[in-house]
């Protein structure tokens, strides 16, 4: 009793800090749990299997170039660190910011952004008929409340409702990627969200709560740094790139010398600023994000923001820096294509022999687990005998991540399949790490053991 008394005496005291701002309130549950509800949300995303898979995932830049850059995990846990700072100055509900960072790339695929354009692009390049809208695109935030919504059910038998995370922590994963410009660019632009999404009535219109803002620009500035940081690192950018760009020559300008130098260690002296430069920015963001909190009337919807000189600054120097540098260096370029490559082939050969995916994880799609069922039909809207038909011909071989590997995945690729096959099959590559999606490719893809077993596997008859 004790400990239930301390954390609705914890609510009460947060709640009456958050009221004035609008944020969301801390909300009890039953008398059973000590914890706050938002607590225990975070507690589970922690504990979650997702989770711990980020530590394998790719932020920017490959594992096998080194072990000094980031991960899915650290990043996540940088987001969590700079949110709740935030949220604590600006007098919002930090545990619900913290709950929103440690799961906002729950969704994300093996190898980054890379493996989520190739999910992506086959979804939407494949011919196939009856095909639902919200199926014919993949996005790793909706992704992400997959994840939490049903993929990781502790017990499918007992309950497929995933995570049962609340509705204000699976709204924050949703919007993290929103871009609210109304520039339409893939994947970010609110046409795109409200057309492509099997959560549409799920979530209100608009940047969604306080916290969700503020963990989704936190979640910019955190890969803006870290992005330059691994960049330096690796050496796909140098010191002097860096130069031209304002925001960050004012404070690199006392460590740098003349020119590029052999002998100079570039990412030692960006780590001397790194921390003046994030200090500069979230300053800018509680300057601009209090002046906004403060206006009764005529108050933007998208409260949480930096400085106009700011975010117009840290555009040019992503567009310039992290789009125009890094992600066309040699290293980050070649292994791309490979990422996307692999991606691509491990989803055609699953979708055409879903028999090669472990029965533990298929067994819940295939109506052995009547709640799992249940829950799909739910969600997708959809039954579990819908069936729809494939053509992943053209598709395969004119990938913009084609290479001169060849596939038996793509000979003849046309058949069908229902469409909790299709589900079954994208949820199971999306959940991959880095090297587990190696090790499947080799094993299953791109061996000659592999090769034999497809002919036998054609005799198998398809659930």
């Amino acid at each position: 009793m004790v400990l239930r008394w301390n954390a609705l005496k914890q609510a009460e005291q947060m709640n009456k800090m958050i009221t004035a701002v609008g944020a969301v309130q801390h909300k009890d549950t039953s008398e059973a749990d000590k914890r706050l509800r938002i607590q225990h949300d975070r507690d589970r995303v922690v504990w979650s299997a997702a989770f711990k898979r980020l530590a394998q995932k790719t932020q920017v830049f490959p594992q096998a170039y080194g072990d000094r850059h980031r991960t899915r995990l650290t990043h996540s846990l940088e987001v969590m660190q700079l949110s709740t700072s935030v949220a604590r100055t600006l007098g919002i509900n930090a545990l619900l910011c913290e709950a929103i960072a440690l799961g906002h790339d729950l969704g994300h695929t093996p190898f980054g952004h890379a493996g989520e354009d190739a999910l992506d692009n086959a979804l939407d390049k494949i011919k196939w008929n009856n095909k639902p809208k919200h199926l014919s695109r993949f996005t790793h935030y909706e992704q992400g409340v997959d994840v939490a919504s049903y993929i990781d059910s502790r017990n499918p038998e007992r309950s497929a409702a995933g995570m049962e995370l609340t509705d204000c922590v699976l709204e924050g994963i949703f919007k993290h990627t929103y871009d609210h410009s109304g520039i339409d660019t893939k994947h970010k632009s609110l046409a795109f969200l409200l057309d492509h999404t099997k959560y549409k009535d799920k979530f209100q219109k608009g940047p969604g709560s306080l916290e969700a803002q503020v963990v989704r620009l936190c979640d910019k500035l955190s890969y803006f740094i870290s992005d330059i940081e691994d960049g330096l690192a690796v050496g796909a950018i140098h010191i002097d790139d860096l130069m031209e760009h304002e925001l960050l020559s004012t404070e690199l300008k006392g460590f740098v010398n003349g020119g590029f130098s052999s002998g100079r260690n570039d990412h030692r002296i960006f780590l001397q600023v790194r921390n003046v430069i994030l200090t500069k920015l979230i300053e800018s963001l509680l300057a601009q994000s209090t002046e906004n909190l403060r206006k009764t009337k005529n108050r933007p919807a998208l409260v949480i923001a930096l400085r106009e000189s700011e975010s117009k600054q840290t555009k040019s120097i992503y567009q310039d820096l992290q789009k125009g540098i890094i992600f066309r260096h040699f290293f980050v370029d070649s292994a791309t294509k490979r990422a996307k490559h692999i991606v691509s082939c491990l989803f055609c050969q699953f979708l055409r022999y879903p028999e090669l995916i472990p029965w533990s994880f298929r067994r819940k799609y295939l109506g052995r687990v009547d709640r799992y069922c249940k829950r799909l039909e739910e969600i997708y809207n959809i039954t579990r005998t819908d069936r729809c038909s494939f053509d992943m011909n053209d598709w395969f071989t004119n990938r913009e991540d084609a290479e001169n590997v060849s596939c038996p995945g793509a000979v003849n690729a046309q058949f069908d399949r229902r469409i909790v096959d299709l589900i079954c099959v994208k949820d199971y590559v999306a959940g991959m790490t880095d090297r587990f999606a190696e090790k499947q490719f080799n094993n299953c893809v791109y061996c000659w053991a592999s090769k034999v077993a497809w002919d036998k596997l054609k005799r198998i008859p398809v659930l």
